[in-house]
């Protein structure tokens, strides 16, 4: 009995030739539907913008709290720095109050113009 089912390359839709279980034309086709498949999905140009600003805000960070653990500095040397308080990656709330983060490097209020800048503790998760 002949079957009617053509089989086709699930990248380019050629005609396979060969094995019944082959999936792919060749090696180039495999790799790129692979490729295609795992690929990281383009950011728009707002998205850029943020991630920009957020790496510019990590970096400012480190610039001022260097090796240390945490540091006190003044709001304006951030700002003269390039710092933007609008963008951050998240929050959390401790005992000396709400720190803001910029990915693994956040800061603190402490008073009108002083800020704690800290890193966050590394944390270690089982999955």
């Amino acid at each position: 009995m002949e079957t009617s089912l053509k089989r086709v390359c699930r990248f380019c839709g050629d005609p396979l030739r060969g094995r019944t279980d082959k999936a792919f034309c060749d090696g180039r086709c495999r790799n790129q539907y692979h490729n295609r498949k795992q690929k990281v999905p383009v950011l728009s140009e707002s998205a850029k913008r943020v991630q920009r600003q957020l790496i510019k805000n990590r970096r400012v960070l480190q610039e001022l709290l260097r090796d240390r653990s945490r540091c006190l500095v003044e709001r304006d040397q951030l700002l003269l720095r390039g710092f933007s308080f609008d963008f951050f990656s998240h929050c959390r709330s401790g005992r000396g109050g709400a720190v803001v983060f910029c990915l693994d490097l956040g800061y603190r209020k402490k008073s009108a113009r002083k800020l704690e800048i800290v890193r966050q503790p590394e944390t270690i998760s089982v999955l």
